[in-house]
């Protein structure tokens, strides 16, 4: 049993690299090429700097949320952090390695991992809350082709808020967490109980998300305002609003662990999500490539550097 378990958690991040495998050997590459040769510099310009914009505001998010924890630390070293974990999120299933914060912040500040992980937990749940929100918003797009998806993203969208509602409550929380005492041994139930309340008492208060949930969304709407720059650069002419309608559609699916940071299970959405606008399957593989190395390779290998460099203990 456990080498099947085993065997499974090596297999299932393959399956998005097998399908863009698969995506790659029904492309025409001197078509791909030619798209690529033509693409237009202008529209590209400004996209490092919006890039180190996106970063630097992913950092000012998780330095506000760590302020209304009353946890202070210098922003300059949690933009560090922030690049390293970068690195660990992109060769990670649904970039999981994205928590490797909390033990780099703990070497820096000095508190317990449990104290710091709220933050870094509440900083993901407010990526995926107002990435829902933009999904959401993109199926309406959909309505007539694919009048089920708006559906689906309806009831993710409740299904989520209606439990991050119900355990953002320290009581109800502990009222579900009271199911499981008895298959809990003793020696555990003291070091469990201090742990949840480390957590929950370091939780800020929900008025005090406005700010980082503004944050979250601002940063989403630039990340796919540089995709549609990449776009336009390409040749690809689709109405700016439906356009970034439909990419939050295929990052939510880029969020299933089955790939690397997206690999396959991007493209593969991708191309579905624009058959109807009559793209070459090359500008779209194309646009998703480029903006693949811009917005997350790129970082992700500058973080690698740092996580060699610097260790946890020495952040």
């Amino acid at each position: 049993m456990n080498i099947m378990k085993l065997n499974w958690k090596k297999i299932l991040p393959l399956i998005g690299v097998v399908l863009f495998i698969y995506i790659l050997t029904r492309l025409d590459f001197l078509e791909l090429w030619q798209t690529v040769k033509k693409i237009n510099p202008w529209y590209c310009l400004f996209l490092p700097f919006l890039v180190l914009l996106i970063l630097y505001l992913q950092t000012l998010k998780w330095w506000v949320l760590l302020k209304s924890q009353g946890i202070k630390v210098e922003l300059a070293g949690l933009f560090k952090i922030h690049l390293v974990s970068s690195y660990y999120a992109f060769i990670t299933p649904s970039r999981v390695g994205y928590f490797v914060k909390i033990p780099y912040l703990q070497s820096q500040s000095g508190l317990s991992a449990t104290e710091i992980s709220g933050s870094v937990i509440i900083d993901r749940i407010l990526d995926v809350f107002t990435l829902l929100i933009f999904a959401l918003l993109g199926s309406l797009s959909l309505l007539s082709s694919y009048p089920n998806v708006f559906f689906i993203f309806l009831a993710i969208f409740l299904a989520f808020v209606i439990i991050i509602l119900f355990f953002y409550s320290k009581k109800r929380a502990r009222s579900f967490a009271s199911f499981f005492k008895r298959i809990i041994p003793d020696k555990l139930k003291e070091k469990l109980e201090k742990i949840f309340n480390e957590l929950y008492n370091n939780f800020p208060a929900k008025r005090k998300l406005l700010l980082p949930v503004l944050l979250s969304a601002f940063i989403w709407f630039i990340l796919y305002s540089q995709t549609y720059l990449i776009a336009l650069s390409l040749g690809i002419n689709i109405d700016y609003w439906h356009f970034i309608g439909l990419l939050p559609i295929s990052t939510m699916i880029t969020l299933l662990p089955i790939t690397i940071n997206g690999l396959g299970t991007r493209e593969a959405a991708l191309i579905l999500l624009f058959s109807s606008y009559n793209v070459p399957q090359e500008s779209i593989v194309a646009m998703s490539l480029i903006g693949f190395i811009l917005f997350f390779f790129l970082p992700a290998l500058c973080g690698g550097f740092l996580s060699f460099k610097f260790s946890a203990k020495s952040t």
